[in-house]
């Protein structure tokens, strides 16, 4: 991301931003997620992201939601659909 990384506060007025949205929806932890977290480590390639791809992967599909991205190669990476 280099330049185009928000700093800490702006990262926080952001996602004010993104609560007070009503398109769009945040959704709580599901007690199977953690399984489905260790079931998606198993499936990402190596890379500087590996945990956060495998916990977004595992916590869209406990939750049955489409998981959706701006790293298009997550879903052939994870063999998961995403929308990108």
């Amino acid at each position: 991301m280099g330049e185009d990384a928000a700093k800490p506060m702006r990262a926080w007025q952001i996602y004010d931003a993104l609560r007070g949205d009503k398109r769009i929806i945040f959704l709580d932890e599901v007690i199977d997620v953690a399984t489905k977290y260790r079931e998606a480590s198993a499936l990402v390639a190596g890379g500087p992201n590996i945990w956060t791809d495998a916990y977004l992967v595992g916590f869209a599909t406990a939750r049955g939601a489409r998981l959706v991205t701006f790293d298009r190669d997550l879903g052939t990476r994870t063999g998961t659909e995403v929308l990108g």
